[in-house]
């Protein structure tokens, strides 16, 4: 049976092997890009999702690049947002679907840019993967 805490775990322990990228669950008090964060689950509608023997969950990984809006923190971006290679963040969730065997499946459905996402009354450069993850429940 897997809970949201061990997925939520599992999932920052899969992109801690993501070259160069401190990860965190939740929002913590110091940002030293490149820097990502796995956020809660929106759960629309919480019945269906956590329903029976199956869980069914979107969370998001927002990956802070740089303290502006700049050629570098776009270019870092790049390298995060590659198919392959050390610092790919597809790469890394692609080669361990299950998250070391925690879920069923897990992969990246979305990717928006952020442009300058405000944290802490900083502006960072970034963007927020979504993810999808089954799990039995």
């Amino acid at each position: 049976m897997t809970t949201l805490r061990a997925a939520l775990t599992a999932l920052r322990t899969t992109l801690t092997g993501v070259e160069k990228l401190a990860v965190g669950i939740g929002l913590s008090g110091q940002v030293n890009p490149p820097y990502a964060v796995i956020g809660l689950p929106r759960i629309e509608n919480f019945r269906q999702a956590m329903a029976g023997s199956r869980m069914l969950i979107e969370p998001t990984i927002t990956l802070l690049t740089s303290a502006s809006f700049d050629e570098i923190g776009t270019l870092t971006m790049a390298d995060y947002l590659a198919p392959s290679g050390s610092k790919s963040i597809y790469e890394r969730i692609e080669k361990n679907r299950t998250l070391g065997g925690v879920v069923e499946d897990c992969q990246i459905v979305t990717f928006d840019p952020l442009n300058a996402e405000e944290y802490g009354a900083i502006g960072y450069f970034g963007g927020t993967f979504t993810l999808r993850m089954m799990a039995r429940g």
